[in-house]
């Protein structure tokens, strides 16, 4: 099978649909279908159930995913490497979203001063994508929520965080709430890990409802300054917010926070490389 079918593959099941399918990857629509049926051919599994105007995955479509989003990836790498001209080297960083923000931004900035000979792509995914592409080489270093099970990584930093209850910095808004309250807030919510909404929920001996769910965690922060309600956020994402008056703390009586670790880790086979070199000892000097 080639890059094309598994590429039409990962549009189709973004669109559900054949004819956006094909309008994205502008081929006509029996091309999408034949494509289709050839890789379902190939793999011997029906990949999607198909009705008159749309198409939803099937158990086998939704496990086979993001195994081809992987083969896409590799493919597009490979032919990027191929294709350097301007730059001496290349250097891949994969981040979570809050350690982007947190520390890979202000990182990439001071690498960047002193390494103009080196382009930098960094990566904003969940910790267990960036750990397969720590794999599969499409990254060299990652900032991760998540330990690696393959020896080939080495751990090059670790620090630690802790949630927060956070809301607007007015006095309509609570300072202080016990844990029972909780429930009874308009809570937010961002994407904090199943380990620690089990272990809220635990404590709570309940399911919590939220008044809205955002993928990213800063994409709160306008809904919490216009007063939509309560939500927890690292606190090192929160801190500035909070110094400036824009946000405030909210303490929970009997409650201990919920520590989350990170770390940063790079293939073992690239830790002599110049730029990864030069990239950790930047690392180490931020962090």
């Amino acid at each position: 099978m080639n890059y094309d079918f598994y590429k039409t593959f990962v549009i189709l099941a973004e669109t559900r649909n054949f004819s956006k399918a094909a309008k994205k990857l502008n081929i006509v629509q029996s091309t999408v279908s034949n494509r289709i049926g050839e890789l379902e051919k190939y793999l011997q599994v029906p990949l999607f159930n198909r009705t008159n105007k749309n198409v939803e995955l099937t158990q086998f479509g939704t496990n086979f995913l993001p195994y081809a989003k992987r083969v896409i990836a590799i493919e597009e790498e490979g032919i990027s490497h191929l294709h350097k001209y301007n730059y001496k080297n290349t250097i891949k960083i994969g981040a979570v979203h809050s350690l982007y923000y947190r520390y890979v931004e202000k990182i990439t900035k001071s690498f960047m001063g002193t390494n103009h000979d080196t382009s930098v792509k960094v990566v904003i995914n969940h910790s267990n994508i960036l750990m397969e592409m720590l794999e599969d080489n499409l990254i060299d270093i990652g900032f991760v929520y998540q330990k690696p099970k393959s020896t080939k990584l080495h751990c090059i930093g670790t620090f630690s965080d802790d949630f927060i209850l956070v809301t607007k910095n007015s006095p309509e808004f609570l300072d202080t709430i016990s844990l029972e309250q909780l429930p009874t807030l308009n809570l937010l919510l961002a994407d904090l890990g199943n380990d620690f909404h089990q272990w809220l929920e635990t404590k709570l001996k309940r399911k919590l409802d939220y008044r809205l769910y955002v993928d990213q965690m800063l994409e709160l922060v306008d809904f919490l300054y216009e007063g939509f309600g309560y939500a927890f956020m690292l606190r090192s994402l929160t801190k500035d917010l909070i110094f400036e008056g824009k946000l405030k703390e909210v303490k929970i009586n009997n409650y201990s926070p919920y520590i989350v670790n990170g770390y940063v880790f790079v293939d073992k086979s690239k830790i002599k490389n110049p730029s990864v070199d030069s990239y950790t000892k930047h690392i180490i000097d931020i962090i």
